[in-house]
């Protein structure tokens, strides 16, 4: 259309129109001033783009809205939807214990009122502050005091050197001389080994998704 250039999307589903977007501009020549001036008039469009979406983050969280990664959320309620509050706080003890030993005992209280609170009400409160707890930062002292208190199933299966290994590993990890996925590795072996329904259920020692396992800066 002369000095005018247009493009534009059609999209037909069904046979009903979805999508219909179109731009136009004008036509320039293809010259080193033009394509400088180009340069200069977006130079910071992208920093500008990046720095709204941030802004608009922020008062989202201001606003006092957490952000739930799907994955993790997905852990929370898979527990709770097979077995409800009571079995779902069972089977995060030893994450809770590691993330928030404090929330780990008001979520206790909250789940034993299963009986007398309607279970999709419990079941979301549950969830909504299980993940409130998760969002605190695991320290390494409160790792090691929980894979500790794992190992301590294993009392009564594993030999004087095979229990040695394991809190030599443990040790390694609370002074950082190695990543947590090594003791809890290990720790997995010997569920699966003495078969320890306990810790098989534990959402800690099977996180969602898998490749939380590595935590190799925890």
């Amino acid at each position: 259309m002369g000095d005018r250039l247009f493009a534009g999307i059609v999209q037909h589903e069904a046979g009903r129109r979805v999508l219909d977007a179109e731009i136009w501009g004008r036509r320039e020549p293809l010259t080193a001033p033009t394509l400088w001036g180009v340069l200069l008039r977006y130079l910071l469009i992208t920093v500008k783009i990046i720095a709204a979406i941030h802004f608009e983050a922020l008062r989202l969280h201001l606003k006092g809205l957490r952000f739930y990664s799907q994955p993790a959320a997905r852990a929370v309620r898979g527990p709770l939807a097979r077995g409800g509050p009571r079995a779902g706080h069972t089977a995060h003890k030893l994450a809770l214990m590691a993330h928030s030993p404090a929330a780990f005992g008001e979520l206790g209280r909250l789940a034993a009122r299963a009986k007398s609170v309607p279970r999709a009400a419990l079941a979301g409160d549950y969830e909504h502050r299980c993940m409130a707890a998760m969002s605190t930062i695991a320290s390494r002292g409160r790792q090691a005091n929980v894979l500790m208190h794992a190992a301590g199933y294993f009392k009564g299966s594993l030999d004087a050197a095979g229990r040695q290994e394991l809190l030599h590993h443990i040790e390694d990890y609370r002074w950082g001389l190695v990543p947590l996925v090594v003791p809890l590795t290990l720790i997995r072996r010997y569920v699966r080994l003495f078969d320890v329904a306990y810790l098989r259920e534990q959402v800690h020692l099977d996180p969602e998704p898998k490749q939380l396992m590595l935590r190799n800066h925890v």
